[in-house]
């Protein structure tokens, strides 16, 4: 099954459960930043209203499909661990292995989900989004 199968059929779940451990690593790095909570959302919201360009859905498009690969390869690796110590780790690391994807994409944590966002409630861009991924997939193929 390609990312772009998996995307058409169902970008909510995908989106959820790449962006659940992102919004995780995201909020530790606030809060070892200094950040408040607070602080974030506002800037946030003010992102929110920020149009999605092509530059950066090609780039949500690239980091997407890093964290697929990241996710797969960790969810094995959590699979065989021993024990839940181990299983911590080996989260700890897929979570900073998923931001440093998301960000060798030249994208930040909070523009990515930002984008998630919108992929959720623009149909029109999660479309614009399952061609460009249609076309990778095509030309690499």
């Amino acid at each position: 099954m390609t990312n772009v199968t998996r995307l058409n059929g169902g970008i909510v779940l995908a989106l959820l459960l790449v962006l659940a451990p992102v919004t995780m690593v995201s909020a530790a790095d606030a809060e070892g930043s200094g950040q408040s909570g607070n602080a974030s959302d506002q800037s946030d919201a003010a992102a929110s209203n920020e149009p999605v360009t092509e530059a950066d859905l090609e780039k949500f498009a690239a980091a997407y499909g890093q964290l697929q690969t990241v996710r797969a390869e960790y969810g094995q690796k959590m699979q065989q661990a021993e024990d839940e110590s181990k299983q911590q780790e080996l989260r700890k690391q897929g979570q900073q292995a998923m931001v440093s994807a998301i960000r060798d994409e030249g994208l930040k944590i909070a523009e990515y989900r930002r984008i998630g966002k919108k992929l959720n409630n623009d149909e029109e861009l999660r479309s614009k989004l399952q061609s460009m991924m249609q076309e990778k997939n095509d030309n690499s193929g």
